[in-house]
C-alpha cells in the first residue's frame, strides 16, 4: 500500500532537484544574487513541474493530441496472427 506513494515520490524527486537547480540559477540571473542568497527555489520548481504536467496534459486530451496517439498505434505480432486471411 505504500510501495506505490514511495516510488513516486522517488520519481518525482529526481526531476525537482534539476528543475531546482535550473530555477536557483534563472532566479540569480533575473535578481542579480548570488545562486547561494535564492530563497525558496523548492517552490519554483514544484511550480514549473506542475506547470509542464498540466501543459502536457492540456496537450494530450485535445483534439490534436489524442489525434495523434491514436493514429500512431499498430496492432501488435499477435495482433496480426489473429487478423483473418
Amino acid at each position: 500500500m505504500l510501495l506505490p506513494v514511495v516510488l513516486t515520490l522517488l520519481l518525482i524527486s529526481k526531476p525537482v532537484g534539476i528543475i531546482r537547480d535550473a530555477a536557483t540559477k534563472i532566479i540569480s540571473l533575473i535578481t542579480h544574487q548570488a545562486p547561494d542568497a535564492v530563497h525558496f527555489p523548492i517552490v519554483l520548481a514544484v511550480l514549473l513541474v506542475l506547470a509542464v504536467s498540466f501543459l502536457l496534459g492540456l496537450i494530450l486530451t485535445s483534439q490534436v493530441g489524442s489525434q495523434s496517439s491514436h493514429g500512431s498505434s499498430r496492432p501488435s505480432f499477435s495482433e496480426y496472427l489473429a487478423m483473418p486471411q
